[in-house]
């Protein structure tokens, strides 16, 4: 981008872009610096550039906690573009709304524009779900929830991902990793941190990351990237399974080494480097493989807790398996099951914690993983939202409030309409 604005300053693509890559790297300053330059130099005609540079204004400060400016350039986009998806999302994800917000009557405009895309519809109705949830409105925020995933229709082979599953328990037995414990890179840098999303993951990060030593990194595809470059096959499938158990010492070797050059660069020169991509839970034992001496966290919470907000969140294709209630328990089980092979496995390496546990004791919580990632204890782990970097995830606006416990047993306002999941998760 910088050398395309070296030939031509004033191309609005690039410029654009420039700032989105600032702000996926964590600098928002230079972000929101490049966009109020561009915002400033921009001519009257460019009205639809004007547009796109509210919004990533409104993401950037969004991603650092400013809320209240997010919204206001959230609601001046979509009144120019009401389906504009990304807006609708933002809107409803950077404040509770209440009766008295009109935010409903922009989703519902939203709504009503000919010809939406099945991602639009979704993320409208997610939004409409989420206001009606705000309000206390559960029975039309359940049936929002549901046609929003109806929009689009989950397409997982939960059959595929559960002989996965056995696979992987299968290969990776304790004699398995132990002949190859010397095979990787014995580093202590990376941290991983594990788990089915919105089950805290963004908060560990959050409170991690407010320490001096550490750095948070965001949701990485690196580890799946780096392996999928050992084989040309997915890691978290049978075939990429299958193809990866065959790697030699210096194979291994040389993928953990381009793990870390990729973070070392964005890392800068932080004692720890988390990488916060829940479904690494996949492949542990690759880690584990790797980085024998990383520290792991698997984030846990209340399977109808997590698998409620699961249902209730939009997410790509990736994880359709959570626009089905049935299809989601089942999933659930299969994660249930990996991690506690993957916590017999490299005890010493992994420590879990509870959502509800660190809620109730955060400074305990917070204490114990300080401590298992070798560092000492620094107070302003506690002041985690007051802890000025970008955030991305869903859970960007709730990570930049003081801890709260209100999503706790937050599935029973929604008890009478879980009956598929309630079944798939007790099958045995």
């Amino acid at each position: 981008m910088r050398r395309a604005l070296e030939r031509a300053p004033t191309l609005r693509p690039a410029q654009l872009n420039l700032a989105r890559a600032y702000r996926d790297l964590g600098d928002a300053d230079r972000a929101l610096a490049l966009l109020g330059n561009l915002g400033a130099n921009l001519k009257p005609e460019e009205r639809a550039v004007s547009v796109d540079v509210d919004l990533e204004r409104a993401l950037t400060l969004l991603a650092i906690g400013d809320g209240g400016a997010a919204r206001s350039l959230f609601r001046k986009v979509l009144a120019v573009r009401p389906d504009d998806a990304r807006a609708l999302d933002g809107l409803v994800t950077c404040h509770r709304a209440t009766a008295e917000e009109h935010d409903l009557d922009i989703v519902d405009a939203a709504l009503s524009q000919p010809g939406l895309s099945t991602r639009q519809r979704a993320v409208a109705y997610r939004a409409r779900g989420k206001i009606f949830d705000d309000q206390g409105r559960y029975d039309e925020a359940f049936d929002a929830f549901r046609q929003a995933n109806a929009s689009k229709p989950a397409r997982f082979d939960i059959e595929a991902h559960e002989a996965f599953v056995e696979a992987s328990i299968t290969l990776f037995t304790p004699r398995f990793l132990a002949e190859r414990r010397d095979h990787g890179v014995a580093t202590e840098r990376p941290v991983f941190i594990v788990g089915l999303p919105r089950s805290g993951t963004s908060l560990v990060e959050q409170i991690l990351a407010s320490h001096p030593a550490v750095v948070g990194l965001g949701e990485l595809n690196l580890v799946e990237e780096t392996l999928l470059s050992a084989t040309g096959m997915p890691a978290a499938r049978l075939p990429g399974i299958e193809k990866l158990s065959g790697l030699m010492a210096a194979d291994v070797r040389r993928l953990a080494k381009t793990y870390l050059a990729a973070t070392d660069v964005r890392a800068g020169t932080a004692l720890r480097a988390i990488d916060k991509m829940p479904h690494n839970f996949l492949v542990v034992g690759w880690i584990a493989m790797m980085f024998p001496r990383a520290c792991i966290i698997h984030c846990m919470r209340d399977p109808l807790d997590v698998c409620v907000s699961l249902y209730t969140h939009y997410f790509s294709d990736t994880h359709s398996y959570s626009r089905d209630l049935a299809l989601l328990g089942r999933y659930y089980r299969c994660y249930e099951r990996l991690m506690k092979h993957w916590e017999n496995l490299v005890p010493a390496q992994m420590i879990s914690v509870r959502y509800e546990e660190l809620v109730g004791d955060l400074e305990g919580v917070s204490r114990r993983m300080i401590r298992h990632l070798g560092l000492d204890w620094y107070p302003a782990c506690l002041a985690y939202h007051q802890t000025r970097r970008v955030v991305q995830t869903p859970s960007r606006w709730q990570v930049k409030q003081p801890l709260y416990s209100s999503s706790i047993g937050r599935w029973r306002r929604y008890e009478s309409h879980l009956g598929p999941l309630l079944s798939s998760l007790q099958s045995a």
